[in-house]
């Protein structure tokens, strides 16, 4: 501080000095503005000044370096133009719900892109809450369970089900009979009947039958056909009605439980039929479960017949209920 009130002191103000040789003290002229440096950032994407490339707010954000130009360059004297509609995208996202375009997943789809399409979709949203998936058509929302239950199904699983038929048949059948043992009616044919608690049922039923043993032959895929699997449930009905008589209450519970195991292969026909004739069986389910079980009359007739047939061979046994 002290040497700079010293040099002041010693050097005479310009008006002095001017004063001093004679002459007059001329102003000195303000700064021009194009002598100021220019401290604003100049974006080198678009050209223009006040931002640079990485701002949100540029023109070019995101489009990369390619077709960068200064200020003069056409891309920066000339508005970009807005009137092109842009494309739909295939998913958005509105709070909780995944909104899928329903044309561009199709489009998707038809170009064989549609793995890829599900993986991208799946990474962009994967920590968002989802509730309901639904597609956007016209502002009709649709249900996507049918359409992925579809997709998921489709040739391919259909095919792989072809190349073992007999694995998927007997699949089938032990999912029908884990069904069958939930019924009430069920519970007097669970389990083979024991030689100690009933001294005669195996001198009256030569071929006893029951769902424990339906089961075990369901999972060593011992079933070649839809046929066996309804022969055995008609072997149960003909022994209850043999041996205890058409009128008894576990005869009308082995009715009742054939009528439903009918019914439940008729939620399979589709593909007990398919199955069957890829295992070269014919097919047995009839029309209607209606139709089906008026012919099923016959049929346990004619076994019912023919066990009295065998037992007739036996004279130490008499037929019950003849």
């Amino acid at each position: 501080v002290r040497r700079a009130k010293s040099n002041s002191c010693k050097q005479p103000s310009t008006a002095a000095a001017a004063a001093a040789f004679g002459g007059t003290s001329t102003p000195q002229a303000p700064a021009s503005p194009s002598a100021t440096k220019n401290t604003k950032f100049k974006c080198s994407a678009c050209g223009q000044a006040g931002h640079m490339k990485t701002n949100r707010k540029c023109p070019k954000f995101g489009m990369g370096d390619g077709g960068s130009g200064g200020a003069d360059s056409p891309a920066a004297t000339q508005p970009s133009s807005s009137n092109a509609t842009p494309a739909p995208m295939l998913s958005s996202v509105e709070g909780t719900r995944l909104i899928i375009n329903k044309q561009r997943l199709n489009e998707t789809l038809r170009m064989g892109s549609s793995s890829q399409a599900s993986s991208s979709s799946t990474s962009r949203f994967a920590g968002s809450k989802r509730t309901v998936m639904t597609l956007d058509d016209d502002d009709n929302d649709m249900d996507l369970d049918d359409e992925i239950v579809a997709m998921n199904r489709g040739q391919q699983q259909r095919d792989r089900d072809l190349k073992r038929p007999e694995i998927t048949l007997n699949n089938i059948l032990n999912g029908v009979l884990a069904t069958l043992r939930k019924l009430p009616e069920a519970v007097p044919f669970l389990l083979p009947v024991s030689e100690k608690t009933v001294a005669d049922y195996f001198r009256i039923v030569l071929h006893p039958m029951d769902l424990s043993s339906m089961q075990e032959r369901a999972k060593a895929m011992a079933f070649r056909s839809t046929g066996e699997f309804l022969q055995d449930i008609r072997q149960i009905a003909c022994n209850s009605r043999l041996y205890n008589g058409p009128v008894h209450e576990v005869t009308q519970l082995a009715q009742a439980l054939k009528r439903r195991a009918i019914y439940e292969l008729y939620a399979q026909r589709e593909d007990l039929e398919r199955l069957d004739d890829a295992l070269g069986q014919e097919a047995i389910l009839a029309d209607t479960p209606e139709q089906m079980l008026e012919d099923e009359l016959e049929v346990e007739e004619q076994m019912l017949q023919a066990a009295r047939e065998e037992l007739s061979g036996q004279s130490t046994v008499s037929i019950p209920y003849d």
